[in-house]
């Protein structure tokens, strides 16, 4: 991916709602791979429910959520991490 003149990124925590631009692919959503590494099932639940801006090909979904924005199941998670 360093080679590919992208911006930089960050891969998201499991079980951690981020804000700003998360692109998955449907096959990370469901297998919990994610850069090489594997997630535990529900990792990324939190996407569950949420509506992406756009479809990127077949297999790849592109979220934006503002800062404290998030809504639904998204936001209860993010707010009891900002808890502790």
């Amino acid at each position: 991916m360093s080679r590919m003149n992208l911006p930089a990124f960050e891969i998201p925590p499991p079980f951690q709602p981020v804000a700003g631009w998360v692109a998955i692919s449907l096959r990370s959503l469901r297998m919990g791979d994610v850069f090489h590494t594997t997630y535990p099932p529900g990792a990324l639940s939190w996407l569950d429910g949420q509506k992406p801006v756009e479809e990127v090909g077949k297999t790849i979904r592109l979220y934006y959520f503002p800062p404290n924005g998030l809504t639904g199941s998204a936001k209860v998670q993010l707010d009891s991490n900002q808890v502790r």
